[in-house]
């Protein structure tokens, strides 16, 4: 269950991404908890501009790049930038939150809840015309090379006819 209202991960599920970092390090439940809430906070930033907050429903997608974020936040905070560089499992959870969030700010991504229903973005919509099958009429060259569709003039002709 979510740690945060509206959250995506669980302190439990960021603890079990690092199994270490309840054993050796002094890292305590509110540590993660605040992660969560910095990494989430940074989603949302990207997330309000494409769907509506919150969901409704538990997303696995979101709940993987949350979980990852989480842990690269508090992992980053145990090593020094030495050692960050040369542990390239540090920096996979780093690379593995940006890269899931370059593909969903992309729109690489399709969310779906865990019920594999998909979660419509805002604001997004396919646009239809009556007109879509025909050449267009209209051209950003120079208006002498508009051309008008001689299959829209029958079908526009028929339907008056009717």
């Amino acid at each position: 269950m979510p740690t945060l209202p509206g959250s995506y991960t669980t302190v439990a599920l960021v603890y079990e991404a690092i199994p270490m970092l309840k054993a050796v390090t002094d890292v305590t439940s509110a540590d993660v908890y605040r992660a969560i809430g910095q990494t989430e906070g940074h989603m949302n930033g990207h997330l309000r501009k494409l769907y509506s907050l919150p969901f409704a429903a538990d997303i696995p997608y979101l709940t993987r790049m949350s979980t990852d974020g989480s842990a690269y936040r508090l992992l980053r905070a145990q090593f020094t930038q030495e050692q960050q560089n040369k542990s390239e499992w540090v920096t996979q959870f780093r690379d593995d939150y940006r890269e899931a969030l370059e593909d969903l700010v992309e729109g690489n991504v399709e969310l779906m809840d865990s019920s594999g229903n998909e979660i419509a973005r805002a604001g997004a919509a396919d646009v239809w015309s009556n007109t879509q099958d025909y050449e267009p009429t209209f051209t950003e060259l120079h208006p002498r090379e508009a051309v008008i569709d001689p299959d829209k003039i029958d079908d526009l002709r028929s339907e008056r006819e009717t």
